[in-house]
């Protein structure tokens, strides 16, 4: 739904993701920078309707921690899924395994980093 915001890990090491929130009806997104606590803050701040993207940077070695910390913090409803085979044609970008899992989850609920709903 266009009020829902849709967040998702934009940033990991030297690599950055933008998803193409733009398509269909403008939405809210906040790329999250782990490096940057306010961008996840933001990304995480209460909201009507949140939907969390994890994408195929989660699959790369610098992405994947990231993700599993932001993951821990958040109660997902799986929406979607897909698997890639990994072709590795470019050596720039490498997946930390055979299969890139892609998914998009609805945010029931988010943890503060003490660990408190």
């Amino acid at each position: 739904p266009p009020e829902c915001r849709v967040v998702h890990l934009g940033f990991a090491g030297r690599r950055v993701l933008l998803l193409p929130t733009y398509v269909g009806a403008p939405r809210p997104a906040v790329a999250m920078d782990p490096h940057r606590p306010a961008t996840v803050e933001a990304a995480l701040s209460p909201v009507a309707c949140r939907y969390y993207v994890h994408s195929s940077l989660c699959s790369t070695p610098e992405g994947r921690p990231e993700c599993d910390a932001i993951e821990r913090r958040l109660t997902l409803v799986p929406i979607a899924r897909a698997s890639f085979a990994d072709v590795r044609t470019r050596e720039t970008f490498v997946h930390d395994s055979d299969w890139v899992e892609t998914w998009i989850a609805r945010v029931e609920g988010v943890q503060d980093e003490g660990g408190r709903r």
